[in-house]
């Protein structure tokens, strides 16, 4: 990602939302360091880290629910098995 897309995301706070909208967590981390090492505005760092942390929160329940589904067939499979 180049430096003039990060500064257009980083703009204004309407920007930042809606370049938001459409970023995956590895881009969130690329524009967290950005702002963090230059205008290092509060209330935009905090935003996008509320972005990552909602992304991964996704991420986790999606593993988590997998999970679970796999255990319970494994212990349907079981249970016709014995």
């Amino acid at each position: 990602m180049a430096a003039p897309e990060l500064d257009l995301a980083l703009k204004n706070w309407t920007a930042l939302n809606i370049w938001l909208k459409g970023a995956d967590l590895s881009e969130c981390l690329i524009l967290l360091d950005f702002e963090r090492n230059h205008a290092a505005r509060r209330e935009f760092l905090l935003r996008i880290h509320a972005r990552m942390n909602r992304l991964r929160r996704g991420m986790e329940r999606k593993a988590l629910s997998e999970h679970a589904r796999t255990q319970r067939v494994e212990r349907k499979a079981k249970k016709r098995r014995a």
